[in-house]
Formats: structure tokens, C-alpha cells, sequence
């Protein structure tokens, strides 16, 4: 074909070439969109709206956007799911970061004689000794009817001291028809061994019936479930003698108590006057009335049994070496 065959086929197959394939000059102009989307105000916008759940932003780069100047206080992130999100890569060392001022200056470490200041040697006067306290008490204060007459007896005890040690007074008798014929008076010095019970050591005094000087040695505490116990030794020449007593309070209601006792002594040494083995055991129980914390009438039933040359002189002054009376008295401290 001649020249102008090929001419006249080039431009009947140039309309059909598509302009993706066309060679474009590239120009530094940016696009009319691009342009609006810049000059839009985003923050007018309500994103609230817009599901954000189709979008792929695995593909974005976070690395050159600027969170500064965003707010983000008004954004809600509580249906957002991060679970997806990888945070390895970001560098969280610049979060909340704070720069030392130029006048920020450590302090120097506090010298000897600013610690002896601040803190003086404590002289004796100054320490925290344990308060001084002290307590009367008077367990029973009882009458009754008896043959040989009506009978009085009382119990009471008395310390002062610390919860460390105390010093402790007590006293026991019982009289008939106006005449005591029995009376023991205790002075002991007790120290705590546990937090439940203390250690004593003293002398003791049986005033009547014969006047005798022991030696106290024991320990008083609380037992568990409450029982209040005491257990003595007295010695006194080649004489040992022991007691033991326990009583417990039943609380009926906040005011009506319910209190058993036992009490037993048994001679350990024959002597004179008092054998070996059990001498006397008493069991009872009295009920009281709290008027108030400190005062409480009561009534109560206790039986008294008389062993051994015991028994012999209870019968000796009249008496029964097994009795039993009914009793009403006071219980009082202060």
C-alpha cells in the first residue's frame, strides 16, 4: 500500500486507542476534591453516624497524623471493639511525659544533727508506762437461815496494778448466829503469764478457825467457753492443802444471769488438824438481777459437803457435815 493508505488507516484507528494508555504530563496541581476535602471543617461533623465498621484501616499509616490538636474527650469509645488493634508498634515513651524544670533541685539527704532534732531521746518521764488501775470487788454478800442460827458469808477481792501485774487482796468468811467460824484473808503479788491468765504468789491467813500462815502459790485465768477458774497451793510447816474453783456465767437475757460454782480443797500432807485427802466441797447456783453493770441482787441454792477430820469438826461445832441452804445476797464493784 502506498503512503497515503497508511495515513488514512492511522487516523481512523487513533479515535479507538483509550486514554488510560495515553501518555499524561504531571503537574504539582492538586485536584478540586482534594482541595474542598482540606478546606472542610471536621469538627462540625457527627461521626456518630457512620459505620466504621466497613472500613479497612489496616491499610492506612498512622505514623504522620497528627492527634495533638484532636479531641477526644467528646469521642465515644465504649462500642468500639479494640481487640483487633496491634499496639507493638507504637511508642508510648512519650505519653504523659514531664520535663524537670530548671528549678527543680533534689533535696540533700537529712544530716545527724537534723535527725536528732526531730527526733529527741525520750527521757523516763516522757515513755508510755501502763496506766494505774484498780477495782473493788464483791462477788457475794449473802445471808440465809441455818439451824444453829442465820448465817452470813461473803467473798470479795481487790487489786490494783497494770494489765502487766497487780497486786491483789482478798478475802472469805462465813459466820452463824453472830460468830465467824471461818476467815481467810489472801495478799498476793500476780503477773500475767498468758493473755488469758495470770501467775500469784503471797500469803495467806486463816484469821479463824486456828489463826495458821500459808504459803500462797496459784494461777486464775479464763478456761475455754469462759469458765472463770483459780487453783491454789498453800504450804505451811510439813501442811499442803489445794484448792480449786470454778464458776461460769450463764446469760439468760441482757440483766438475768445464771452463775454455777464449785469449789474443793483437799489436804495433800497429814497434820494435825487436817487430814489427807478431799476436806470440803461446795457446789451452787446463784441467779442476779443487773440493776445496773456494777450492782446485781441475787438468790441461789448451794450445798456444802465436809470430808475427813473435817467433817468431824463442822459436827464438833454443831453443824452438819452435809448441808444445804438457800441463800440471797448482793453482788456489787466499784
Amino acid at each position: 500500500m502506498n503512503t497515503r493508505t497508511w495515513f488514512v488507516l492511522f487516523c481512523v484507528a487513533l479515535p479507538l486507542v483509550p486514554l488510560q494508555a495515553q501518555p499524561h504530563p504531571q503537574t504539582e496541581q492538586t485536584s478540586p476534591a482534594l482541595s474542598e476535602h482540606t478546606r472542610m471543617d471536621h469538627t462540625q461533623m457527627d461521626h456518630t453516624e457512620m459505620d466504621h465498621t466497613q472500613m479497612d484501616h489496616t491499610q492506612m499509616d498512622h505514623t504522620q497524623m497528627d492527634h495533638t490538636q484532636m479531641d477526644h474527650t467528646q469521642m465515644d469509645h465504649t462500642g468500639m471493639d479494640h481487640t483487633g488493634m496491634d499496639h507493638t508498634g507504637m511508642d508510648h515513651a512519650i505519653h504523659g511525659a514531664t520535663t524537670r524544670s530548671a528549678g527543680d533541685v533534689a533535696l540533700p539527704p537529712p544530716t545527724t544533727a537534723a535527725l536528732a532534732a526531730a527526733f529527741p531521746p525520750l527521757r523516763h518521764r516522757a515513755a508510755h508506762a501502763p496506766p494505774l488501775v484498780s477495782l473493788v470487788r464483791i462477788d457475794r454478800l449473802e445471808t440465809w437461815n441455818a439451824d444453829p442460827g442465820r448465817g452470813h458469808a461473803w467473798a470479795t477481792q481487790a487489786w490494783i496494778g497494770s494489765d502487766i501485774q497487780r497486786l491483789w487482796l482478798r478475802s472469805q468468811g462465813e459466820c452463824y448466829g453472830g460468830r465467824c467460824q471461818s476467815v481467810a484473808v489472801d495478799m498476793l503479788y500476780g503477773h500475767d503469764i498468758s493473755p488469758w491468765w495470770d501467775a500469784l504468789i503471797g500469803a495467806r491467813r486463816d484469821v479463824q478457825p486456828d489463826g495458821r500462815t500459808w504459803a500462797a502459790l496459784g494461777v486464775q485465768g479464763v478456761t475455754p467457753y469462759k469458765f472463770e477458774s483459780a487453783a491454789f497451793l498453800y504450804l505451811s510447816g510439813a501442811a499442803m492443802r489445794l484448792m480449786v474453783e470454778t464458776k461460769y456465767d450463764l446469760l439468760l437475757s441482757q440483766r438475768l444471769i445464771m452463775q454455777p460454782s464449785l469449789q474443793a480443797t483437799a489436804g495433800l500432807t497429814r497434820d494435825r488438824d487436817l487430814g489427807a485427802g478431799p476436806q470440803t466441797l461446795q457446789v451452787g447456783v446463784r441467779m442476779r438481777y443487773q440493776i445496773t453493770r456494777r450492782v446485781a441482787p441475787y438468790v441461789g441454792w448451794e450445798r456444802e459437803y465436809g470430808y475427813g477430820e473435817s467433817g468431824r469438826q463442822a459436827r464438833a461445832r454443831g453443824r452438819s457435815d452435809d448441808e444445804q441452804r438457800w441463800v440471797a445476797g448482793i453482788r456489787w464493784w466499784f
